[in-house]
């Protein structure tokens, strides 16, 4: 997505003669994408200590597994709900095999501490 943004600001502001403000947003567009990618490729998608679950992606959000209410598996991933209604989605097809092997087995393990 970052690639089609930037070609595209770059073709703008090469061929284009009447350029508006929009025909150089298209570049720093580009650019955010790139460092969207990038910094999800480096800090990883989530990270788990001391039942906290992270999303490092962009924005930043974490759900406390003490809160855990109920779990719903989808197409789309897992859906944690804690006590007070916040939802929490983590998509698996982003995540390495063997570390959604690993964030099953905790989610397991908080899932038979749940009381109904």
């Amino acid at each position: 997505m970052g690639f089609l943004w930037s070609i595209l600001g770059v073709f703008c502001l090469i061929f284009v003669k009447e350029k508006n403000w929009f025909s150089y947003l298209y570049l720093p567009i580009g650019l955010f994408f790139f460092y969207l990618y990038f910094y999800d490729k480096n800090k990883g998608y989530i990270t788990y200590n001391n039942s906290i679950i992270k999303k490092q992606a962009f924005p930043k959000k974490q759900f406390n597994l003490k809160h855990l209410k109920r779990i719903k598996r989808a197409n789309n991933g897992i859906t944690l709900i804690a006590t007070n209604n916040q939802k929490f989605l983590i998509d698996d097809t982003i995540i390495e095999a063997h570390d959604v092997e690993k964030l099953y087995k905790t989610l397991e393990t908080y899932e038979s501490k749940i009381i109904i």
